[in-house]
């Protein structure tokens, strides 16, 4: 008989380990979402003020510029949500 360890079953600690490894996944994906929400409008209204100094575009163009940035953060924060939440399901799954 040979003593060889089954290669299906996962040893106790290695399965720890990759609840810990998941659960930071998903942590540094949620923790993204504020700063995905700030960064948008920030840069549009960098975006916006570089075009009003430099070409002297109507103020209105920042407002703009600001809210782009904001659809754009709405729109990453749901792919980063249903990524967050595929996760789980495919982990749930198992």
């Amino acid at each position: 008989m040979s003593m060889q360890p089954d290669s299906n079953r996962k040893r106790p600690e290695r399965k720890k380990t990759d609840n810990i490894l998941k659960i930071a996944r998903w942590g540094a994906l949620a923790l993204s979402i504020p700063f995905e929400m700030a960064a948008g409008p920030y840069i549009g209204y960098l975006i916006g003020s570089s075009l009003m100094r430099h070409f002297g575009i109507h103020k209105a163009v920042v407002v703009v510029f600001i809210v782009m940035g904001l659809v754009g953060s709405f729109i990453n924060t749901t792919i980063i949500i249903e990524m967050i939440i595929n996760r789980e399901n495919q982990s749930s799954m198992k």
